[in-house]
């Protein structure tokens, strides 16, 4: 008489290398093989088969040795100053109020003379455009584009 014996397995036993990234497959024992390591690895080999049937070129080779990334960084970057007269006023207006209250710090008088500097430049009549050019339209003079922005500049020098 012959015994029959079946051992079970509870560890996983190795099932190749994912053909997109090179992970290791794991493979409980049962089933059908695993073929790829993740639904990200699959989607990606997906789209390679794809891409390769429209292009009529190899693309898997390149794809191969490019890892999926582990984590995505995004980062959100402001512009060091406004771009927009009504900008412009909002900064100025929160610099007004910054100075009133004495959360500014530094140098007071650098901002009182850059301040000054620019009430001089809005004050100045606008720059011609070159001759070269003949301007579509007048430029009109800064301190009429800006009246806000001269308004609350005014205030801030006044508290400097």
């Amino acid at each position: 008489m012959t015994q029959r014996t079946t051992r079970v397995s509870t560890g996983s036993v190795s099932g190749g290398a994912c053909p997109v990234c090179g992970r290791e497959l794991p493979y409980r024992g049962r089933g059908p093989r695993p073929t790829y390591c993740r639904q990200s690895c699959r989607q990606r080999a997906y789209e390679l088969r794809r891409a390769e049937r429209r292009t009529g070129r190899d693309l898997g080779a390149a794809a191969a040795s490019t890892p999926p990334p582990e984590r995505v960084v995004e980062r959100v970057t402001e512009r060091p100053y406004p771009t927009t007269a009504a900008g412009w006023a909002d900064a100025l207006a929160a610099l007004e109020r910054d100075l009133r209250t004495g959360e500014v710090p530094g140098n007071v008088q650098q901002l009182d003379a850059a301040c000054r500097g620019v009430l001089d430049a809005l004050a100045a009549p606008a720059v011609p455009a070159p001759a070269a050019t003949p301007p579509a339209r007048r430029t009109p003079p800064a301190s009429a584009a800006v009246p806000a922005a001269c308004n609350v500049l005014a205030g801030v020098e006044a508290v400097l």
